[in-house]
């Protein structure tokens, strides 16, 4: 006949030594117990508080980053395009492909983007305004960044839109720029 087998909670076989515990001396197998728990939960804790902090301090870069470009209102890049196509009239994009629509994205925090088709047919991401660290603050799923447009260059716009609404985001507002850039009529007016 084999010996019995006792577990813990966690459904773990106790030990040489617990088992021996279990058998003269309950109180402290149960100490132990506690003190193992005590333990995992301080662990737990310290994990969830690490996890926190990195969620802050990711935040408040991106709070930084969009604080400095809103005191620096620094403009788009402008890029002259594939020779032959004209640019959208007085687009702040003109590799834009004229006669598309843009599209206005609002992120959790306040950010804007701008989805722009370019002249070669694909779809770009521009924020609004440029921003230090724009490069990083979308999903990696979104799209790769494009360096020379400053803008993050979308292979699947429609997953891409479902990925942002998934994350927050909300949008997309979509029309022509103008319409679409158009500031908030004033309270009052």
């Amino acid at each position: 006949m084999a010996p019995a087998q006792y577990g813990g909670g966690t459904g773990r076989k106790l030990t040489d030594e617990e088992r021996l515990l279990l058998a003269e001396n309950t109180q402290t197998l149960l100490a132990h117990f506690e003190a193992e728990e005590t333990v995992a939960i301080a662990l737990a804790q310290a994990q969830a508080a690490a996890a926190e902090k990195q969620r802050q301090e990711v935040l408040a870069e991106r709070a930084r980053a969009l604080e400095a470009a809103r005191q620096q209102q620094s403009p788009l890049p402008r890029s002259p395009g594939p020779p032959g196509l004209g640019p959208v009239p007085n687009s702040p994009w003109p590799c834009q492909l004229s006669g598309t629509s843009v599209a206005l994205f609002e992120a959790p925090d306040g950010a804007k983007w701008l989805r722009v088709q370019h002249k070669d047919g694909s779809q770009k991401l521009v924020p609004l305004p440029q921003f230090p660290g724009w490069d990083r603050m979308l999903p990696a799923e979104v799209g790769e960044p494009d360096y020379a447009l400053g803008a993050v260059a979308v292979a699947n716009i429609v997953q891409a839109i479902k990925l942002l609404q998934r994350c927050g985001f909300r949008g997309p507002v979509v029309g022509r720029w103008q319409d679409v850039l158009k500031p908030p009529p004033r309270r009052g007016a």
